[in-house]
């Protein structure tokens, strides 16, 4: 919802900005500046309403030397499933640039005390067909995502 607001804002602001300069030019008043102003409103809340969470990866394991796989435990603060499947969705973007067919991704309770505390849910992230066959995904660039 947030990155929507946040879309329609930009777009607004830029058309604000194209009104203004054609009222200019045919000195006519095409109400530019409230739409700027709307639209630089919507954009605002658009971005304070989008959603973030912080993680830290913690370990990371690249798999055998004929795959091209990682298993990777990342530690946040957050506990809620939305949170979690947030995080996940992160780590995904994080290294869709890496040349990785796919991924384990275990995402673990923060702890102070200890490297990592308790495990909250998992996802196996695929990036290609053959990362779909080694993380178990029933299509490419899929993930599956799941509370424990």
């Amino acid at each position: 919802m947030g990155a929507f607001l946040g879309a329609i804002g930009l777009v607004g602001f830029v058309a604000g900005i194209v009104l203004i300069i054609l009222g200019f030019i045919k000195k006519k008043k095409y109400r530019g500046g409230i739409v700027t102003i709307l639209s630089l409103i919507l954009f605002i809340v658009g971005i304070v309403i989008t959603p973030s969470v912080d993680y830290e990866v913690v370990e990371e394991e690249t798999g055998s030397a004929n795959t091209n796989t990682l298993s990777i435990r990342v530690t946040t603060e957050s506990t809620k499933e939305k949170e979690l499947e947030l995080v996940a969705e992160e780590v995904k973007k994080e290294y869709e640039k890496k040349d990785v067919d796919g991924m384990w991704l275990y995402i673990h309770k923060k702890d102070n005390d200890k490297k990592f505390g308790d495990l909250m849910a998992t996802a196996n992230i695929s990036y290609t067909f053959d990362g779909q066959v080694l993380v178990g995904n029933e299509n490419p660039n899929d993930m599956s995502f799941e509370i424990k």
